[in-house]
């Protein structure tokens, strides 16, 4: 199709302080295939959430042309987070974007900003159901969703089936790339960019 009828997106996740996984996801970026309307990360682009591992990713992804959006991941902690926030790229947290048309709604995950790194499955359930009101109040709700942990959206995923929605639910965590559709909720692992 023609480039002016598509969006693309370069989705990137669970970087953890991998560099080489970093410089690709810039080459990427800067046009190294088709070039992308906007990055999409959905977290962990640090290991330990400090700002000196924060530094180094922000230094190797350079500064795109593009609109960098993020969510927090169970890794990151506030002074990581700090250091994305000064650097351009906009947190998502919890007020719609649109980026060529596209609505986006994103959350990161409840830990994002403590250096506790297990999750925490109650603060997971309610950010669920945040997610999802937060999402019925679009008019219309947004197209996609942009979380860490799958278990964010779970709530707004039952409503876009149930509602018979199209909607993308973007998200990482657990380092296994794929993407499936269900009826028209399609759900998009980025998988990881470089842990093990």
């Amino acid at each position: 199709p023609a480039r002016a009828d598509v969006v693309r997106f370069l989705l990137a996740s669970d970087i953890h302080d991998n560099f080489f996984g970093a410089r690709a996801a810039a080459r990427l970026a800067a046009g190294g295939g088709e070039p992308v309307d906007a990055v999409l990360f959905a977290g962990d682009l640090t290991d330990r959430g400090t700002a000196e591992e924060a530094e180094v990713v922000v230094r190797v992804l350079g500064a795109p042309e593009v609109p960098v959006f993020f969510v927090g991941g169970n890794h990151e902690d506030e002074p990581a987070m700090r250091v994305f926030r000064r650097a351009g790229f906009e947190e998502l947290r919890g007020v719609p974007v649109t980026v060529a048309g596209v609505t986006i709604l994103g959350t990161s995950d409840p830990v994002a900003e403590e250096p506790q790194v297990d999750s925490d499955e109650g603060r997971l359930a309610a950010a669920s159901i945040r997610l999802d009101a937060l999402w019925r109040l679009g008019d219309p709700p947004p197209r996609m969703v942009l979380v860490h942990d799958l278990r964010q959206a779970a709530a707004v995923v039952a409503s876009a089936r149930e509602a018979g929605a199209e909607l993308v639910v973007a998200y990482g965590n657990d380092h296994v790339a794929g993407v499936r559709a269900e009826g028209g909720v399609v759900l998009v692992d980025a998988g990881t960019a470089g842990a093990s």
